[in-house]
């Protein structure tokens, strides 16, 4: 089911990259080499914020109207939710996070471009109160803003099972 989720959410990005600006017409190629630098960027200082447990500075990373899918929260959608659901992690003695994109795939029109990559969470189990590691992949899809600044829009984590499927 995970890996479903993962192809959906990698369609899906893949989808958005291909689209142009409502259809406008772009006056030039994106320069993607800048656009994967400065996406790279945001998701290392993002990550930074994660480590930080800076719970105001990781929300402002995700666009007003963002959508995440977590494995131990399920869907957030816009600030409130993403605040409330990522917010227990935070406070957690045992949290510790590292992600690293593989990919950064850029849209045509330079506004859109999506990472790809490896997670690791540690956290506590709420139902067994046991630190628990979870590993997996990830697909997150980010937008330049008006200012020039990126917020993510998608946000999509998917863990790998701990056991084999019998």
């Amino acid at each position: 089911m995970n890996r479903v989720i993962i192809a959906a959410a990698a369609a899906a990005s893949l989808a958005l990259l291909a689209c142009e600006d409502g259809g406008a017409t772009k006056n030039a190629a994106a320069d993607v080499t800048s656009v994967q630098s400065a996406v790279r960027t945001a998701e290392s200082q993002w990550l930074r914020e994660w480590q930080a447990r800076d719970l105001n500075r990781i929300v402002a990373r995700y666009s007003p109207d963002a959508m995440v899918k977590f494995t131990p929260t399920g869907s957030m959608i816009g600030p409130d939710a993403i605040r409330t659901g990522i917010a227990p992690f935070l406070t957690d003695t045992n949290f510790q996070i590292q992600f690293a994109a593989d990919e950064v795939r850029v849209g045509a029109s330079g506004d859109l471009a999506s990472t790809r990559g490896s997670y690791s969470i540690r956290y506590t189990n709420p139902a067994t109160r046991q630190a628990e590691t979870e590993t997996g992949t990830y697909v997150t899809v980010w937008q330049r803003q008006t200012d020039g600044t990126w917020r993510v829009v998608e946000d999509i984590t998917s863990g790998n099972p701990t056991a084999p499927p019998s």
